[in-house]
């Protein structure tokens, strides 16, 4: 049996969208950036917390898409079982690798529950996210899992002729999203500065 590789695409696709959402809202949580963009994110405060918001969300959203356990979805778990079988070898390394992230994951999952899917009537998103020890660290170390799981799965399947190939690649487009992020400052930044001068 060979590895679906279709099935490796999409999922490989979800996992670049998902790394792309959550570097934009890390950047947009980072110290660097709040402090170098102060003024912008002040000035456009409702836009820039929408955004980091929504990317935040997306990337809760495409965790769990990724780590679904349901029988009829597209999920890594769902891959992994069905391969057990006849690629006992990957699937190991993947599933050692994954499980040290296991309890984020559960954590991941009822937070989409409680806060994106079904909001609960008793406990408002705040306390949700409080009661999860969740960090941007772990948060991130989850998502970099996947990455890394695709990129395995993407060599396994011959759609990348190198290991590492398809996780350079997804970090290379989700950097390109941060440059522009930094563009769009860097023009409000300039607009801002344009005023000052011409007041």
């Amino acid at each position: 049996m060979t590895l679906p590789s279709t099935i490796v695409e999409e999922l490989t696709e979800v996992c670049d969208r998902l790394r792309t959402h959550f570097a934009l809202w890390r950047e947009l949580r980072s110290t660097d950036c709040c402090n170098k963009y102060q003024t912008e994110l002040e000035d456009n405060c409702e836009l820039f917390e929408s955004i980091a918001e929504a990317h935040l969300a997306a990337t809760i959203l495409a965790v769990c898409q990724l780590m679904e356990e349901s029988d009829d979805v597209l999920s890594f778990p769902n891959l992994l079982s069905t391969l057990r079988g006849t690629h006992s070898g990957i699937v190991a390394a993947i599933e050692t690798r994954m499980f040290p992230h296991r309890e984020i994951f559960l954590h991941i999952h009822r937070i989409r529950s409680k806060v994106y899917a079904h909001r609960d009537s008793d406990l408002g998103p705040e306390m949700v996210f409080a009661a999860a020890p969740i960090t941007p660290d772990s948060l991130g170390a989850c998502v970099d899992v996947l990455q890394w799981t695709a990129s395995e799965l993407c060599f396994a399947t011959q759609l990348s002729t190198h290991p590492g190939t398809v996780y350079d690649t997804i970090d290379a487009s989700a950097a390109a999203a941060v440059g522009q992020l930094h563009g769009v400052l860097e023009a409000l930044s300039n607009t801002s500065l344009e005023r000052t001068r011409e007041g």
